[in-house]
């Protein structure tokens, strides 16, 4: 066992029950809170609300937010307008793919899962919107601005897409795995990261096959 742990080769999180309750727990906290603030955005943000004039400007924000209702019915970045099917099939196969590196992710690398987790929290709450409106309920949009920043318009915001939570789970978790990879941690467990390790060290303890001379010796 402690061979196993200073390797780092434990085994995958699929036999890992513990595991999986942590990848339930943040995913439903993580849904559980971009759901909850997309029906609040929807409900106060979408018409005749409070926060938001006729022409949509934000009259409330928060330090570094505006609030800003959008009905989004493409990508990242409005790319493939109302190609819904199309991001419902994706997001189907990156979920499979997900589950699948999460299964096989080393059973006590934390960090690693939290981020998958938070992804695949992200992807399940932009699909729900997807299956439920047809679009995806955007309604943050971040404040920074800059007279240089030709690309966002008149005001030059910085970043000038409106998202969501959803969002910024998917951005986390992304840019922690791609930190991760950057510091060389495996991403898979002993089964698909370990196999050709382990069999190497198998073929190393097996006896070499004595040859005739020196049997005769």
């Amino acid at each position: 066992m402690h061979r196993l742990q200073k390797t780092g080769r434990e085994g995958p999180a699929l036999k890992s029950a513990a595991a999986w309750i942590r990848f339930a727990v943040i995913v439903i906290a993580a849904s559980a809170a971009d759901l909850w603030t997309k029906a609040w955005a929807q409900h106060w943000l979408e018409t005749g609300n409070r926060y938001a004039d006729a022409q949509g400007a934000p009259r409330h924000s928060l330090p570094l937010l505006d609030l800003l209702w959008q009905a989004n019915h493409g990508a990242v970045f409005g790319i493939g307008q109302h190609r819904t099917g199309l991001f419902i099939v994706f997001t189907l196969a990156a979920l499979g793919l997900l589950a699948w590196l999460y299964a096989q992710s080393r059973r006590r690398a934390f960090i690693m899962q939290i981020m998958l987790s938070l992804i695949v929290a992200g992807a399940l709450g932009n699909l729900y919107d997807r299956v439920t409106f047809g679009f995806v309920r955007d309604f943050l949009r971040l404040k920074a601005t800059a007279d240089w920043a030709f690309w966002g318009g008149p005001e030059g915001y910085l970043w000038p897409y409106v998202f969501n939570v959803a969002d910024v789970w998917i951005s986390i978790g992304v840019v922690g795995l791609a930190i991760l990879w950057l510091l060389g941690e495996p991403v898979c467990g002993q089964k698909c990261a370990g196999g050709k390790e382990q069999s190497e060290a198998e073929t190393q303890k097996k006896p070499s096959p004595s040859s005739p001379s020196d049997k005769a010796s």
